[in-house]
């Protein structure tokens, strides 16, 4: 398991992914900076990096692996499969799309899903987990001709036409 940060302010000496590195990373997620209140208490409590080095696990191999098995186990109906399909194949024929979603992506979105639905709770994915997590799964798979391949995802995804 990996887990990355990329810093946009500060690239020198780095160098952007080439797209079939990209489609290996489950989710990309852009934090941004905190709310107001959260990051008045960052300078309460005086956070710096040393702080980091006090952690404390709070999970160990065997914790983590049994949560990605119970997540498999979550059931995706053949509905939400072809649901799934769907939206990774329209992103390939998107007319402001230079390179849609490969299969690994549609794996990465079934998985995603699963997993959504999994801390939700349930033992099944619906069409809104799908929803939920797309934008998070598909965008970084996406190489757009112009303009933002968040916008394209969103597009498709109202495009795509929901299970019944």
């Amino acid at each position: 398991m990996v887990i990355a940060t990329q810093n946009p302010a500060e690239i020198a000496g780095t160098f952007p992914l080439p797209e079939s590195q990209l489609d290996r990373f489950l989710i990309k997620a852009n934090v941004g900076y905190p709310p107001l209140e959260e990051e008045t208490e960052i300078l309460r409590k005086d956070i710096d990096h040393a702080d980091a080095l006090k952690l404390s696990p709070i999970m160990d191999r065997q914790d983590i692996l049994g949560l990605i098995e119970a997540t498999s186990k979550v059931t995706v109906h053949n509905d939400i499969l072809s649901y799934i399909t769907n939206i990774v194949r329209a992103t390939r024929i998107h007319p402001h799309v230079e390179l849609g979603v490969s299969p690994r992506g549609g794996l990465a979105l079934k998985r995603a899903s699963q997993a959504w639905a999994f801390i939700s709770n349930r033992d099944f994915v619906t069409p809104g987990d799908v929803r939920s997590i797309a934008p998070y799964v598909l965008e970084h798979r996406i190489i757009a001709k112009n303009g933002a391949p968040g916008s394209i995802v969103e597009a498709v995804l109202d495009e795509v036409k929901l299970p019944l």
